[in-house]
C-alpha cells in the first residue's frame, strides 16, 4: 500500500505541475540515418506519449476501428525528473510524410512530420529485413520496429504472455526457414493467422465455425480440397468443432488437424467396406493410390485388409493421415492368403472358469448370391449379416430368410455372443426358467459364467423376453472387457440421453466411441426392442473391434 501510495503522489504533483505551468515542447526532432528522432521537455516528470500514422493518414479520421491499419507506431514514456524526454524511433529511409503527435499530461498535443517511405517502399525495407532476421528473436524486432506497416494489432501483441510470445516467434521461424520466397504478405497472414488460431482455441463450437468459415484462407486450409468440401457439406459442424477445439492447434498445426478431423471422423464412422471410398475420396492427402494394393486384387482380400483398418483406426493406432498409407502398406504386406479355409474354427484358449474362446478367420463374403432374400432393404446391414451368417454366428427363421426387422429375444442374443466369441460351458446356468434340455441352455450357461449375462433376478432369466437396444449395448460391453479390450467413453450425448437407464449409460457411451453404435434419428431410442438386423451390426462391430474377426 505505502508503494501505491507513493506514485499516486508522484503522479498528482506531476498534475498539478504540469496543468500549473502547462509548459510542454518539442526541442528538436528529424530523422537521419532510419531513425526519427523527437525530444524535448515538459515541467516536470509527466507520461509523454508519441503516435505516428502511416502515409496518407490523418489525426483527424482516425477512429478505434482504423486504428490498428492507421498507425506505424504507438507508444509512451515517462519524462524524467527535470522533465526531459527523448524518443529514437526505427523508420525507412526514403522521404514521403508521415503525421506525428506527441501528447502530455496536462492535455498539451504538439503534431510534427517527417521524412520516410511510402507504404510500399515499407514493404520492401521489411521484405528485406525479413530475409536478413529469420530467427525468432531477428522477427521479433520485425513486429516491434514496423508492426504499424504490418498492420499488427499491437495491443494484443503486447498482451501475449512470455511464453506465447516464444511459441509465435518459434513457429513463425519455423514458416520461414527454407522458405526463400517468405514476404511481407506471408508474415501479415501468418500473424493474423496465429491470433485467429489463439481465439479458436477458447471459442464455444460456434465461434471455432465461425473463425474458419471467414478465415479458411488465411488459416491456410485449402478450399479447394475435399476436406473442406466435406467440411462445407455438414447440415451440423458442432462435433467437428468440438473435436477441432480439443486439439488446441498452434497456427502450422491447425492446416493439418483440419484435415485430420475431417478424414477420421469419416473413417470412424465408416464400415470397413466403406473404408476404401473414403480413402479414394481423401486420395491427395492420405496418398493412398490403386498401385498400393499390388497382389491384393481380389474385393475379399481387400477387405479383409480395411476390417483390420478400422479396427486400427477405432484404437487409436492409427490416428494422423500421415499414418494411414504406412498402415495399409503394412497390412498388406503381412497378409498372407488365404487367411479363411471356410471354418469357423481357429485356436482355442481356456480360462480358469472353464469358458473357451476362439478367435475366428475371416468371413468370406459372398456378394453374387445372398443368403437370404429378404435383406436388400437393410443395405446397412447387409455385409455384417452375410459374414456373421458365414462364420455360423447367426442363422435365418426360415428358409432364405433373416427376418431382419424381427424383434431379438435375449436367449437369441446369447447364442449369438457365445458363438462369436467362442465361449462354451457345461454347467447349469441356475436360472429355474433355462432347464438343461433347452436349446440355448449351455449359452445362456456359458455366458453368464463370463459375465457377459445376467437374469432379471437371481433365479430367472427370462430367455423369451424381448432385448432393448441399452441392453445388447451392456451386453456387447461386457463381452468387450471380457475379451480383453478397454474403451473410451463418448462426449456426445444423445438427444434423449436423460432416457438411458443408468445401468447401460458407461456401455452406450463407450460403444459409442468405439464406432459400434451410431444412434438414430429419434437418439439412441434406449428402451426400444432391437431388431435382428441392428444385432447383427453391432456384433459385428464389437468383433471387429476386440479383433476376434481379422
Amino acid at each position: 500500500m505505502k508503494r501505491i501510495t507513493t506514485v499516486l503522489t508522484v503522479l498528482g504533483c506531476s498534475l498539478l505541475c504540469a496543468t500549473a505551468a502547462n509548459a510542454a515542447d518539442i526541442t528538436s526532432s528529424g530523422y537521419a540515418g532510419g531513425t526519427y528522432s523527437v525530444s524535448g521537455t515538459t515541467d516536470g516528470q509527466t507520461p509523454v506519449r508519441i503516435e505516428i500514422l502511416k502515409n496518407g493518414c490523418v489525426f483527424d479520421d482516425l477512429t478505434l476501428e482504423n486504428a490498428s491499419e492507421s498507425y506505424y507506431y504507438n507508444s509512451f514514456m515517462n519524462s524524467d525528473r527535470d522533465g526531459a524526454y527523448s524518443f529514437d524511433i526505427a523508420v525507412p529511409t526514403e522521404p514521403s510524410n508521415y503525421s506525428v503527435r506527441l501528447s502530455f499530461f496536462d492535455g498539451t498535443s504538439l503534431n510534427d512530420t517527417f521524412a520516410t517511405y511510402t507504404d510500399d517502399d515499407m514493404n520492401t525495407a521489411i521484405a528485406s529485413y525479413i530475409s536478413s532476421a529469420r530467427t525468432a528473436g531477428g522477427l521479433k524486432s520485425v513486429i516491434t520496429s514496423y508492426y504499424g506497416g504490418l498492420s499488427v494489432d499491437y495491443s494484443k501483441y503486447k498482451s501475449l504472455g512470455t511464453a506465447k510470445e516464444t511459441e509465435m516467434f518459434n513457429q513463425l521461424e519455423s514458416r520461414i526457414t527454407g522458405n526463400a520466397s517468405f514476404s511481407v504478405t506471408d508474415f501479415k497472414t501468418f500473424i493474423k493467422a496465429f491470433f485467429l488460431v489463439e481465439d479458436l482455441n477458447s471459442a464455444d463450437a460456434d465461434g471455432v465455425v465461425s473463425i474458419i468459415d471467414s478465415n479458411a484462407e488465411c488459416l491456410g486450409i485449402d478450399t479447394a480440397s475435399a476436406t473442406y468440401e466435406t467440411y462445407t457439406a455438414m447440415t451440423n459442424k458442432t462435433a467437428f468443432a468440438t473435436a477441432l477445439k480439443a486439439k488446441q492447434c498452434k497456427v502450422n498445426e491447425l492446416p493439418r488437424e483440419f484435415k485430420n478431423v475431417i478424414i477420421f471422423s469419416e473413417l470412424k464412422n465408416g464400415l470397413w467396406n466403406e473404408q476404401i471410398e473414403i480413402l479414394e475420396k481423401y486420395d491427395a492427402d492420405t496418398n493412398i493410390s490403386d498401385s498400393d494394393w499390388g497382389d491384393v486384387t481380389s474385393e475379399t482380400k481387400k477387405k479383409s485388409v480395411l476390417s483390420d483398418f478400422r479396427t486400427a483406426v477405432i484404437n487409436g493406432t492409427v490416428d494422423d493421415i500421415g499414418k494411414i498409407k504406412t498402415k495399409i502398406n503394412k497390412l498388406i504386406a503381412d497378409y498372407v492368403p488365404p487367411r479363411n479355409s471356410g471354418s469357423t474354427g481357429g485356436s482355442s484358449s481356456s480360462s480358469s472358469s472353464g469358458i473357451s474362446s476362439s478367435v475366428s478367420e475371416t468371413p468370406v463374403v459372398t456378394e453374387a448370391k445372398l443368403p437370404f432374400d429378404d435383406i436388400a432393404d437393410v443395405e446397412w446391414a447387409k455385409i455384417p449379416i452375410i459374414a456373421l451368417n458365414n462364420l455360423g454366428i447367426i442363422n435365418g427363421k426360415a428358409d432364405n430368410q433373416y427376418c431382419p426387422n424381427d424383434t431379438l429375444t435375449r436367449e437369441e442374443l446369447a447364442v449369438m455372443i457365445t458363438r462369436a466369441f467362442g465361449l462354451t460351458s457345461t454347467e447349469s446356468s441356475g436360472f429355474s426358467d433355462v432347464p438343461q434340455d433347452r436349446w440355448s441352455a449351455d449359452a445362456i450357461s456359458a455366458a453368464k459364467q463370463a459375465g457377459i449375462v445376467s437374469g432379471i433376478s437371481d433365479t430367472e432369466f427370462c430367455p423369451t423376453a424381448e432385448i432393448t437396444r441399452q441392453d445388447i449395448a451392456v451386453i456387447l460391453y461386457r463381452a468387450a472387457v471380457n475379451n480383453g479390450k478397454t474403451m473410451e467413453a463418448s462426449t456426445k450425448k444423445f438427444a434423449d440421453a436423460d432416457s438411458i437407464s443408468d445401468y447401460a449409460k458407461d456401455a452406450v457411451s463407450a460403444l459409442y466411441g468405439a464406432g459400434i453404435i451410431s444412434g438414430t434419428n429419434n437418439g439412441f431410442e434406449p428402451s426400444r426392442n432391437a431388431t435382428r438386423a441392428e444385432a447383427a451390426k453391432m456384433i459385428y462391430g464389437i468383433l471387429e473391434f476386440c479383433e476376434v474377426i481379422k
